[in-house]
């Protein structure tokens, strides 16, 4: 982007750059704007642009203040829409605030220093702008009928006005798609439901920015959602996944995030550090510091925003704090050397989650209730939280000391090729093979290389990189068994989190009351 347009903000005066958008008319004329520089207290209303940057190797001129500057081709579409609202255009028309033009994207300290402002910026905004694309005539357009239309059924019946039987057997959406007209009667309309897929599925609800934008964002009927120049609130996206949650239906996709942004809207600055984690699971950014400072307008976190700052040193100051507020329930199931996308050359010790990466842990769904996006094992009681044990504390930077207990080892993998090889074997119940992410389909092949039998000739199943020798332990705070690697004599590497039949577990848990198997301290690195 050019720098001319850019002189330094005032820090002590929290100043921001706005906006405001001109345009003669025709259709072919570049983008172009002026921007004003204004302290925020005293800056005039606005409205703040929530959007995916896009690809930034395809970029689009635009003029501002006279000057070409480079944006992503998303946001230029998106300012091309804009522009033609009343909103936006004639003597009264209101300024806009949009982070890829009015921060200057090249001075490090003033990103550290409009980031802390984020907050203020979306929840002071008269209006927030969420762009959700534009039309391109194919199959992948989003269409906000449905939302229309079940937000209206919503707002009038609380959810108790579909008619029919069909809609209380909670048909799949396939099987809507197939045949809509049972589970809709004369409200049915399949390029409605085709829409409504591809608003569930657009990129826009996979970025870390976008849950505190729209968390901050202060009124729900100023905050919109637009795909082209068709627009519905936030409110209605809120009333359309209450109808579809509701008890007559289920055969229509609900909007990802509207449950997770309640909540976060809900209870306000007390959201926990430990929700990092759930979150940058499914939601990712192009700069892994954002993990955390795209998240610090909702998130109780004491921890200033430095774009010189290294990863790893940033994501230790945010376990730290999870510490610090002692609910750390779960945290390692982000970690572990044992997953594939583990590299060494990271630089991260093997207990320390790498929010940046965006790796998919087992038995987490969108579909699953608030609390399971906090912890993705949140289905059971840590085995050891009966026992009175010392805090998990870091030392000398790189280490966690952590209480456990050792229980046996890996002694082969790859054990199972077929499901039917587990038939015969020592698996309490199908059921209990989906847990351990075993194919329940007889004869299914097994195509994951992480099953392995231990010692005692227990079946269980771990992460990829699991080998033997890997010794299986309880520790504090973790719901499922852990997996650890001895380094040297007095450190051990954390493996990650495995799945074993339930059996076992109680066995251990019995030989620890009695006294045969003795809690211990882990000096994990």
């Amino acid at each position: 982007m050019s720098a001319p347009i850019y002189k330094s903000l005032d820090q002590d005066k929290g100043e921001i750059r706005l906006l405001y958008l001109t345009w003669n008319g025709k259709e072919d004329e570049a983008i172009t704007a002026r921007m004003i520089t204004a302290p925020f207290e005293d800056c005039p209303c606005y409205a703040a642009l929530s959007y995916v940057w896009g690809d930034e190797t395809q970029n689009v001129e635009a003029v501002v203040n006279g000057s070409k500057v480079e944006i992503t081709r998303n946001l230029a579409v998106a300012l091309r829409h804009l522009r033609r609202w009343k909103l936006f255009r004639g003597a009264v028309s209101l300024p806009l605030w949009a982070d890829a033009i009015c921060i200057n994207q090249r001075d490090v300290a003033e990103r550290g220093h409009q980031v802390r402002l984020m907050g203020l910026v979306f929840s002071s905004a008269l209006y927030v702008v969420s762009w959700l694309g534009a039309p391109t005539g194919g199959q992948g357009d989003i269409n906000f009928g449905a939302v229309r239309r079940f937000a209206s059924l919503h707002k009038g019946s609380r959810g108790g006005r579909l008619a029919g039987q069909a809609a209380r057997k909670r048909l799949t959406f396939e099987q809507v798609l197939r045949d809509p007209s049972p589970c809709m009667g004369r409200y049915s309309n399949i390029e409605e439901y085709i829409g409504a897929i591809n608003l569930a599925e657009s990129p826009y609800w996979t970025r870390t920015w976008i849950v505190q934008e729209l968390v901050l964002a202060s009124d729900p009927d100023r905050h919109l959602f637009c795909y082209g120049n068709d627009c519905v609130t936030y409110r209605q996206l809120e009333d359309y996944n209450d109808f579809v949650d509701g008890a007559p239906m289920k055969c229509s996709p609900t909007v990802p995030l509207i449950p997770l942004v309640g909540y976060l809207k809900e209870h306000g600055r007390d959201v926990p550090a430990y929700v990092v984690a759930g979150i940058s699971n499914r939601c990712s950014s192009s700069n892994p510091l954002d993990a955390i400072y795209g998240l610090l307008g909702v998130v109780e976190l004491d921890i200033t925003p430095d774009y010189e700052k290294p990863v790893v040193d940033l994501y230790r100051e945010w376990f730290a704090g999870v510490l610090a507020q002692g609910d750390y329930k779960d945290m390692l199931s982000w970690a572990g050397i044992g997953h594939k996308d583990y590299s060494e050359a990271d630089g991260f010790p093997s207990w320390l989650p790498n929010l940046g990466m965006r790796a998919k842990r087992a038995g987490f769904s969108w579909e699953m209730p608030i609390d399971f996006v906090w912890r993705p094992n949140a289905v059971r009681d840590a085995p050891l939280a009966a026992f009175p044990l010392q805090l998990p504390s870091i030392k000398a930077g790189d280490i966690l000391s952590i209480s456990g207990a050792r229980l046996e080892a890996v002694a082969e993998i790859n054990i199972y090729e077929f499901q039917s090889d587990l038939v015969a074997d020592k698996v309490s119940s199908l059921e209990q093979m989906g847990v351990m992410g075993i194919p329940s389909t007889k004869g299914e092949r097994c195509e994951a290389s992480n099953f392995f039998r231990t010692e005692q000739g227990n079946p269980g199943s771990g992460p990829e990189k699991t080998l033997p020798g890997d010794v299986l332990c309880f520790l504090d705070g973790l719901s499922w068994t852990a997996l650890l690697r001895r380094r040297d004599e007095s450190t051990w590497a954390y493996v990650g989190t495995c799945r074993l039949d339930t059996r076992p577990d109680q066995i251990y848990l019995e030989k620890i009351q009695r006294g045969e198997i003795l809690i211990e301290e882990f000096n994990l690195r």
